[in-house]
């Protein structure tokens, strides 16, 4: 039997379409090469930041053998997504939250097999920091980050007793992000306040695709 350990779900795009979004013309301002360095930088800062920390990587662009080789040798799963129109679809759609929330799904459902004691979530090109504390994250609770008017979905965390709920969750967020709204606004908003355990700092950081803009919290 695999022993239950902390679960890292790394959601990478390596190669974007050429097209923007609708609230951006520009869909990423890093090249495949610098955004292939950066997912792995978002592995390495799980190994560095969360030791024994099982990690799988949920990638949705058609790699080349030499980035594949890279991912699969960083993480300890990678999983591909590239190969089904309709998660190809969403990835070089209007809105990058339809996509995230897609793989996410896809992913839950192959690692049905796989125990965790907390599920995190990080965006792929983000990075944990010095301020990361495993600790902090609640394990009886969504661990996340309240930012404006909804929670930041860079980085969170979900507890094995949650996971139908999260699942749940993320199909009432994609029905909502098919339809323009943003992940941020409806994966985690509207949850019981009892449900959520505020994490500050998170301990994350990293470049906003659209612009390069640092962020961090």
């Amino acid at each position: 039997m695999i022993a239950s350990r902390d679960l890292f779900i790394v959601v990478s795009t390596v190669h974007t379409a050429a097209t923007g979004f609708l609230y951006s013309p520009t869909r990423s301002v890093y090249t495949a090469e610098e955004r292939l360095t950066q997912t792995l930088e978002s592995v390495a800062s799980v190994r560095e930041r969360a030791p024994g920390a099982h990690v799988v990587v949920a990638e949705n662009s058609e790699l080349a053998d030499v980035e594949r080789s890279a991912l699969a040798e960083a993480a300890d799963r990678l999983l591909e997504y590239a190969s089904d129109e309709s998660a190809a679809a969403l990835r070089d759609g209007n809105y990058k939250g339809a996509s995230e929330v897609d793989v996410l799904l896809r992913t839950l459902a192959d690692i049905g097999d796989l125990p965790f004691t907390r599920l995190f979530k990080l965006s792929g090109r983000y990075r944990l920091t010095d301020s990361f504390e495993l600790d902090r994250f609640p394990t009886d609770r969504i661990g996340a980050y309240a930012s404006g008017n909804g929670y930041t979905t860079v980085l969170y965390s979900i507890p094995a007793a949650m996971a139908d709920f999260y699942a749940h969750r993320l199909q009432h967020a994609l029905e909502r992000a098919l339809a323009g709204a943003s992940i941020e606004d409806v994966l985690i908003p509207g949850i019981e306040e009892a449900r959520i355990g505020s994490v500050v700092p998170l301990g994350v950081c990293g470049n906003v695709a659209v612009d390069g803009t640092f962020i961090e919290y």
